[in-house]
């Protein structure tokens, strides 16, 4: 008896057929597992499945990869491989109390994942099937299929057929979305799936990956007994996918129009100046008018954190608070969030309401689901990981409506709730729930924009006021198609970009640093310990991409220059304001 770990048998058993054509072009008819038709395709079908990493905290299972099974009524015995399957189907029955016929051991690993969150609709329409065509026509030349292996699937797939979780008593469905819910920390319906990895792909939290595997559709028989749901574990009642081939959408790649270029684009450097202006403008038309937000707005698609100083603080990070902003019935953050969505992959709108503070399960949702428990009459010792609402790809545009927030008590969760998200905002780090009252820390790299009537309660933000421009444009221009998708590949192309400082650069900042320091001084103001000239920096950085530029050059610094003073003297003027209604 052998345990090979990592290690993939180039023979297995799929329902796939041996004479079906492994063209370049029959990639394109594997079908996606989407939530609507995961009750419909046939045990073992050949899918294509595009998902995020929820939980990577699961052990590694043990499996027999080659044993014995024999014939329900004839008795007759063959080896069957079981890589890329986890059950045996009728006739042929596993040897549970003979492990001599297991001839050996694998491994495998998996991992609970699910659809896409934030998601714009423009970037599901552009989903392309994978790069790897070529190792995908390699991988099926390689799979050996012979008529006793081959268990096909009856081409009118039963109602059974169709059914997972759904096959429980009455309360079954109920209690499975409550256990999705307070897995994800919503209750929105979602895609959720178990991948199942063979060989040395290791997925990370919070990551997209596109696989290409075998569906396993998990059955329950009717289960009468409400008790018996807590002997159910949650794997068991989501479709597995096997996976043969996995890709990674990490960086530009989570941009599928950066994949799919077909004809040359022009040079960004030489449309920026035109093509900029006119996202601008349409921005500008979403903040009554106000062309110093939107370019700040605008700015803020091109940030990523580039390294963590000290390990901890994040360099490249912009979070922005929006000030004085129109009561939340205005529907100013719902309208700016869906204007985002055009431009960026992911954008998330999270409302500050008092009853999603108490009730929502954002972060490190563990005790929560603790106290709940009793409530949801299931177990919850199989969840894993639990992140909330909060849990979402790197690169996403969270919009934080703290307008939304009304006078009234919080309770212990929304406490939490709120400490959880100041710490996404300050620390760009995301807490999970782990066992009963514990939690791990994630680094993560969101774009944060909080919306708020008065200066935001949480620190370490750029704060903008809002200001009404009488002369600023109040109309929305529509971009056009191709407009729209120059940009969306402009922005995530610049965006990974790191532009150099030309020769003179470095030596320029550092005197005018001094100087600055040294008139401060001078006439008792408050002298810049480094942050001012970080933030600076960071402008001019986001100012190079969003130009298409390599180089940080004079002109750059020159214009972070010009939009900090703007920023700081309106923050000023604004704080004056404030002060003056309160006397």
């Amino acid at each position: 008896m052998t345990v090979a770990r990592n290690r993939v048998d180039s023979s297995i058993i799929i329902q796939y057929s041996a004479t079906e054509s492994t063209s370049h072009s029959d990639h394109d008819l594997i079908p996606y597992l989407t939530l609507d038709n995961q009750g419909s395709l046939p045990n073992h079908s050949l899918v294509r499945l595009r998902c995020f990493i929820q939980d990577n905290s699961a052990s590694f299972e043990t499996y027999p990869s080659k044993c014995s099974v024999f014939h329900a009524t004839t008795g007759e015995e063959k080896i069957m491989n079981l890589i890329y399957r986890d059950t045996v189907e009728l006739p042929w029955e596993f040897p549970i109390n003979n492990l001599s016929a297991i001839r050996s051991f694998s491994e495998k690993q998996p991992y609970f994942c699910f659809a896409v969150p934030a998601e714009a609709e423009w970037v599901k329409s552009h989903i392309t099937p994978s790069t790897h065509e070529t190792d995908l026509t390699q991988s099926l030349a390689r799979v050996e299929i012979t008529s006793q292996d081959s268990i096909a699937a009856s081409s009118n797939p039963s109602d059974l057929d169709k059914m997972y979780h759904l096959a429980v008593c009455k309360d079954g469905a109920q209690a499975f979305q409550s256990l999705m819910k307070m897995k994800m920390g919503h209750a929105d319906p979602t895609h959720a799936t178990i991948v199942k990895t063979y060989g040395n792909e290791e997925f990370q939290l919070n990551e997209i990956i596109e696989v290409i595997g075998i569906l396993d559709n998990a059955k329950l028989d009717a289960i009468e007994d409400k008790d018996m749901l807590n002997e159910i574990s949650l794997s068991s009642m989501l479709p597995c996918v096997h996976v043969i081939l996995s890709e990674k959408l990490e960086g530009k790649l989570v941009n599928p129009l950066t994949r799919i270029i077909s004809n040359p684009l022009p040079k960004f450097s030489e449309v920026a100046q035109a093509l900029r202006q006119t996202a601008i403008d349409s921005l500008q038309g979403c903040l009554m008018g106000d062309a110093l937000a939107a370019e700040y707005i605008f700015l803020q698609m091109f940030s990523r954190i580039t390294s963590r100083a000290g390990g901890t603080f994040p360099v490249g990070y912009l979070p922005i608070n929006l000030c004085n902003a129109p009561p939340a019935a205005s529907c100013f953050a719902t309208s700016l969030a869906s204007a985002l969505h055009l431009f960026v992959p992911h954008v998330h709108y999270l409302s500050m309401k008092l009853e999603n503070l108490n009730t929502g399960l954002w972060i490190d949702a563990d005790q929560a689901r603790y106290n709940d428990q009793v409530d949801l009459g299931c177990a919850t010792a199989d969840l894993g990981l639990c992140a909330g609402a909060l849990q979402l790809p790197n690169s996403t545009l969270l919009v934080v409506d703290e307008s939304s927030l009304t006078d009234g008590t919080l309770v212990d969760r929304g406490v939490k709730n709120i400490k959880a998200i100041g710490n996404v905002i300050q620390n760009a780090e995301v807490s999970f729930g782990v066992g009963l009252g514990g939690s791990i820390q994630r680094p993560v790299d969101y774009r944060v924009l909080v919306i708020s009537e008065g200066k935001s309660m949480f620190k370490e933000l750029c704060t903008i006021p809002i200001q009404t421009d009488p002369n600023g444009s109040y109309y929305t221009p529509a971009l056009t198609q191709d407009q729209l998708h120059l940009l969306r590949i402009w922005i995530e192309e610049t965006k990974h970009g790191e532009p150099d400082f030309e020769p003179s650069m470095d030596e320029r900042i550092q005197k005018e640093f001094t100087e600055s320091q040294q008139t401060a001084r001078i006439n008792n103001l408050p002298v810049d310990d480094g942050s001012m000239l970080l933030q600076r920096l960071n402008l001019a950085q986001l100012l190079c991409r969003s130009y298409g530029l390599g180089q940080m050059n004079d002109e750059c610094w020159k214009q972070a220059g010009k939009l900090e003073t703007a920023r700081l003297a309106r923050c000023a003027s604004f704080t004056t304001r404030k002060t003056s209604t309160a006397k």
